[in-house]
C-alpha cells in the first residue's frame, strides 16, 4: 500500500494568490465566510490579528497556521 503524501497548505497554488495582509473583507472572500463570522472568528482569538485604528488586519501566515491546525 502506497503511503499518502502530505501536501502543506503553503504549497497550494490557491494560497499564493492571497495577499500577505488581509482585511476583514478579503478574509471573508478568501475563506468564503460571512462578515459576522469573520468578526466572531477574530474576536474569539481563533486567529492572530493586529488592529490599527478601527481596522483589523490579519496576516496570511496566521490564516495558514490556523487552517493547518484544524486539518
Amino acid at each position: 500500500m502506497e503511503e499518502e503524501k502530505y501536501i502543506s497548505l503553503k504549497d497550494m497554488r490557491y494560497f499564493k494568490n492571497c495577499p500577505d495582509i488581509l482585511t476583514i473583507k478579503e478574509l471573508c472572500a478568501f475563506l468564503n465566510i460571512s462578515r459576522k463570522f469573520a468578526y466572531d472568528f477574530i474576536i474569539n482569538n481563533n486567529i492572530q490579528y493586529k488592529m490599527i485604528g478601527k481596522k483589523y488586519f490579519i496576516s496570511k501566515k496566521s490564516v495558514l497556521n490556523y487552517l493547518e491546525g484544524i486539518i
